[in-house]
C-alpha cells in the first residue's frame, strides 16, 4: 500500500466551463430603457461557439462582456468594474497580419499550455489582412 495521494482537483478547473457572462444581440442590443436583465451564456458554449465561428454582420452578431454582471446597466465598463467579476480575456488583433502560429505562440508564452484559450478569425479577415480572436 501506498502512502501517496493524488491531489483533488482543483475546483475551478472542473468548474469554471459553467461560468456564465453577459451576452447580446449586437451593437445596437441595449437594454437602458427595457431595464430587462441581458441574456447569459457558459464559457463552454462560449468555446464552441469560437470553434465554429459564424458570420453575422456585426451590428447584429452574439457579443460578449466578459463578466459576470448581467443586469440592464451592464453595457459599460465601469459598471462592469463595479459590480461584475471578470471570468474571460479576450483579445482582438485588427492589425498586423499575423499568422495564426505567431499569435498561437504569443498568447502560450503569456498564459502557458495549461489553459483553456481559443483563437479564430474574423469574418472580416482576408489573406491579406488576417483578423483574429482569441479567448483565455
Amino acid at each position: 500500500m501506498s502512502n501517496t495521494t493524488t491531489p483533488a482537483p482543483d475546483k475551478a478547473a472542473i468548474l469554471w466551463p459553467e461560468f456564465q457572462i453577459m451576452c447580446f444581440a449586437g451593437q445596437s442590443d441595449t437594454h437602458k430603457t427595457s431595464q430587462k436583465p441581458y441574456q447569459v451564456i457558459s464559457l463552454r458554449s462560449v468555446f464552441d461557439l469560437a470553434a465554429k465561428p459564424g458570420n453575422r454582420p456585426k451590428l447584429n452578431a452574439l457579443a460578449l462582456m466578459a463578466s459576470s454582471y448581467c443586469q440592464s446597466n451592464g453595457r459599460t465598463h465601469e459598471v462592469q468594474r463595479e459590480h461584475g467579476q471578470f471570468v474571460l480575456l479576450r483579445i482582438d488583433i485588427d492589425k498586423g497580419n499575423k499568422a495564426l502560429a505567431d499569435i498561437l505562440a504569443a498568447l502560450v508564452s503569456f498564459a502557458g499550455d495549461d489553459v483553456a484559450m481559443a483563437i479564430y478569425s474574423t469574418s472580416s479577415a482576408t489573406p491579406g489582412n488576417q483578423k483574429w480572436r482569441g479567448l483565455i
